[in-house]
């Protein structure tokens, strides 16, 4: 497999997953690297798995065709969308952290795992839909919702780490269940404005051995799902809690929790305040790197979720006000984006798809606020 310097990719792509490329079958596009080389020409065949982890190594991609622009036919008349599945899976959440966060019986790993298999399926079905349901549900609880995202961005940040699979799968339900420890607080928390007192103080410090108790309590053995709550608030500088590890001594998978804790905290909206522009979250991580989180997570970390991540909203240099709908790992700040307002304020018919990596009139100039659209998520996202 070698690399061109003469073909560039397209401007708009889509990262690719081990799915899209079958060993031995001819590939029916080429495939770029994250720098924009040129890595299989179209028609190459996929000699081996080796060949598969080389290229996702390298953030393989490809160009996005005018289907993968436009809402699919084939998508619309699915008998799967994100949504629904995704608002099942959170009433699933939202009982099971309740009953292990009072130490009820019947509620275990294989229950947690089946939660995580579901994470796991709405990242490979639609992992954009995903993240802006998180970004944008408004009636969700921030506990809820908080553990979704992580869950959700750990396995996506995941898929292009050199991890075994059970390894990732063991990441994704510590990630739905890192903070089960302060469940019956944390709800509280984020409607408080006012700083914590000393008992709420003392049960965020306790909350990952709790949740480790709680969770062996449960019938949980997996000692990777275990370590990487139990680290997963941790600093590099040895800054962290509860045992103040520093360097080393704190797990990749517990770096990567760490990473999407961080960004879901600051970019979910609590009772109290709007959530930061996904920007600043992303400016304060990158500010942190190498002294309390992973230096080598944060560039993969960025470029897998976009400057301007599924769910935010942008201005446009033409003046209209649009959603991001897909991410674009080539370009993390020029995403493709569906305009939902006109230059003068009005709706459209239709949410209309822009790629912002086009030069004007649909470079984003801004992000804003969010606010209630004239269309739901399906539309949003083109299914029915």
């Amino acid at each position: 497999m070698t690399a061109s310097i003469h073909q560039t990719a397209p401007a708009a792509t889509h990262l690719l997953c081990s799915e899209d490329l079958p060993v031995g079958q001819a590939l029916p596009w080429p495939v770029y690297d994250s720098a924009g080389n040129l890595l299989l020409s179209a028609g190459q065949l996929v000699k081996d798995e080796h060949t598969i982890d080389a290229l996702l190594a390298r953030h393989a991609c490809r160009e996005l065709s005018a289907a993968d622009k436009q809402p699919s036919l084939d998508r619309v008349k699915s008998h799967r969308e994100p949504f629904t599945e995704l608002a099942a899976l959170l009433d699933k959440l939202a009982d099971g952290l309740g009953a292990i966060s009072r130490g009820r019986d019947g509620v275990g790993a294989e229950w947690i795992a089946e939660l995580a298999d579901g994470v796991e399926s709405l990242v490979t079905l639609d992992d954009n839909a995903l993240l802006g349901a998180l970004l944008l549900n408004e009636e969700l609880g921030y506990s809820v919702a908080h553990a979704c995202m992580c869950a959700s961005l750990c396995d996506i940040v995941a898929r292009r780490l050199p991890l075994r699979d059970s390894d990732r799968r063991s990441l994704i339900a510590a990630a739905l269940t890192s903070n089960v420890g302060m469940f019956d607080i944390q709800d509280q928390l984020s409607e408080q404005a006012g700083p914590l007192d000393d008992a709420q103080a003392r049960a965020v410090n306790a909350h990952p051995e709790k949740s480790v108790r709680l969770l062996i309590r449960a019938g949980v053995s997996d000692e990777l799902w275990l370590a990487t709550i139990s680290q997963h608030h941790e600093r590099l500088d040895g800054s962290g809690y509860p045992n103040g590890l520093c360097g080393d001594a704190i797990g990749l998978t517990a770096r990567l929790l760490a990473l999407s804790d961080i960004y879901a905290a600051m970019v979910l909206p609590r009772q109290y305040r709007d959530g930061i522009h996904a920007q600043g979250a992303l400016r304060s991580i990158f500010s942190q790197r190498g002294s309390k989180v992973d230096a080598q997570l944060v560039g993969p970390f960025i470029k897998e979720l976009g400057v301007f991540p599924p769910g935010a909203l942008v201005r446009l240099q033409c003046g209209e006000t649009a959603m991001v709908v897909r991410r674009n790992p080539v370009h993390p700040q020029k995403p493709i984006v569906r305009s939902v307002y006109n230059a003068f304020g009005r709706p459209l018919d239709r949410p209309t798809v822009r790629d912002s990596a086009e030069a004007s009139p649909y470079t984003i100039v801004e992000a804003l606020r969010r606010q209630t659209l004239p269309f739901t998520l399906q539309e949003m996202w083109g299914y029915r």
